[in-house]
């Protein structure tokens, strides 16, 4: 059995923070601009 990266799940965590904050700043900046 191939042990998968030890840093790809870390990886995976940081896209994702990365892809849900850069929905909640297109979605809260422009609540704040109007």
């Amino acid at each position: 059995m191939v042990k998968p990266k030890a840093g790809g799940f870390n990886h995976l965590v940081i896209s994702l923070g990365e892809f849900l904050r850069a929905i909640l700043i297109d979605t809260m900046v422009p609540l704040f601009v109007a």
